[in-house]
């Protein structure tokens, strides 16, 4: 967590937004690890995939949400477009 709000923070910095996704039981965690980061903001937010798509009638589980965001984040990595979280050292671009 602490590496996704350095990543936030700098992103932050160059005028950027995040929308930051995590499993319903961490979002607390993120949340906490973003503000001693960035000692708050309204330019980053953190939700559940779930929570996203809500409407009137739930869309997707938890457990659904989980496989939704991991699939995404599969293939974009292989496509070689997982721009971050690759590894901590891309936190500085």
């Amino acid at each position: 967590m602490e590496i996704m709000a350095e990543y936030a923070a700098a992103y932050e910095k160059t005028g950027g937004r995040n929308l930051i996704f995590c499993e319903d039981r961490l979002t607390l965690i993120a949340e906490k690890a973003l503000v001693r980061k960035t000692g708050g903001t309204f330019f980053s937010s953190v939700t559940t995939f779930a929570r996203f798509l809500k409407t009137d009638r739930r869309i997707l589980s938890k457990q659904g949400s989980v496989m939704a965001v991991g699939g995404i984040m599969a293939a974009l990595q292989r496509k070689k477009q997982l721009r971050c979280f690759t590894s901590a050292a891309g936190i500085a671009n």
